[in-house]
């Protein structure tokens, strides 16, 4: 039924003939929101479809579901770019994999909704799992490459939003997947330890680009545009404006040495992100019934007249 009234919904406004670049600025992706869909929203209302969920996070990860909140829910739409038998045609306006990236939210999850069946290739890939044992010959769920490919249509893939993942080239076929980021409530979370983790992964960034840099100029180094605002008061170089090629710049950019530390990152951002029960605060919404008092301390505001 979710297919069917997403398939509809879709063919009426064209919301799966291209990525849409609004929505998803950084990682467009071919899709449409559930609220904008209102016989799917109704849809999923009615079998209880956000409880069933978030009670799933709340078991996996220890979470109130209370303190869970959909960021975004839509339906996704995979074709393989190369069309059906006795065709050489391709559209390059549609869809047929997602790049590694990262989500903005703490938690998702993908839903297949179509049968398995009716495509090949597919699946969420994890950069984690890129050297795991494949299990899907024995009837399990990863493939080569790290790729998690459900069994049947209406099994979820639920994973931290934050750890590099992607979508698997579909190599024949379409595959529709409902798709949610989910925010945790704040009290559950650890100050700090996701800024550090973006900081870390921004590093890596860095030091691919320092590379790429590098790499233009033939390994000859750079002029920086600072050096009009310094005194010539020495000859060395970095001062007078001009960083030399570096050996270290090579040895930072190495695609393994990046992945190790990405990789060291997602495993302490796994194991710190959430506060323990007993250590989370007041719920967010709570927030707003405290206030400074006039001796400058926190106290709690009696709403109760």
């Amino acid at each position: 039924m979710a297919v069917k009234i997403a398939e509809e919904y879709a063919q009426s406004n064209g919301r799966w003939h291209q990525p849409d670049a609004q929505r998803h600025e950084s990682y467009s992706t071919c899709d449409f929101p559930v609220d904008e869909c209102d016989e799917l929203e109704t849809f999923l209302e009615s079998s209880d479809f956000e409880r069933r969920l978030f009670q799933q996070f709340s078991d996996l990860y220890n979470v109130d579901m209370n303190d869970l909140s959909f960021n975004d829910l839509f339906v996704a739409y995979y074709q393989a770019k190369q069309q059906p038998e006795n065709s050489t045609s391709t559209n390059e306006n549609i869809m047929d994999r997602l790049q590694l990236h990262r989500d903005g939210s703490l938690l998702s999850f993908s839903l297949l909704l179509n049968p398995p069946d009716e495509f090949k290739g597919g699946g969420t890939f994890y950069d984690a799992l890129r050297d795991g044992k494949p299990t899907y010959e024995d009837g399990g769920i990863l493939h080569p490459g790290g790729a998690i490919r459900p069994n049947r249509a209406g099994d979820a893939v639920l994973h931290c939003g934050k750890i590099f993942h992607g979508a698997d080239v579909v190599t024949s076929g379409r595959r529709i997947v409902l798709v949610g980021f989910i925010d945790v409530s704040k009290r559950c979370i650890r100050p700090g330890v996701l800024g550090d983790s973006c900081k870390e992964w921004g590093r890596t960034d860095v030091a691919k680009y320092r590379f790429k840099r590098q790499v233009k100029k033939n390994h000859r180094g750079w002029v920086l545009n600072n050096s009009r605002w310094l005194q010539d008061v020495t000859n060395n170089a970095v001062v007078r404006g001009f960083v030399p090629a570096s050996n270290g710049v090579i040895r930072r950019a190495d695609p393994e040495g990046c992945r190790r530390r990405r990789l060291e990152v997602e495993d302490l951002l796994l194991r710190n992100i959430l506060l323990p029960p007993a250590e989370r605060e007041l719920k967010d919404d709570e927030y707003d019934q405290i206030f400074l008092d006039n001796e400058g301390k926190i106290s709690s505001l009696d709403v109760s007249e």
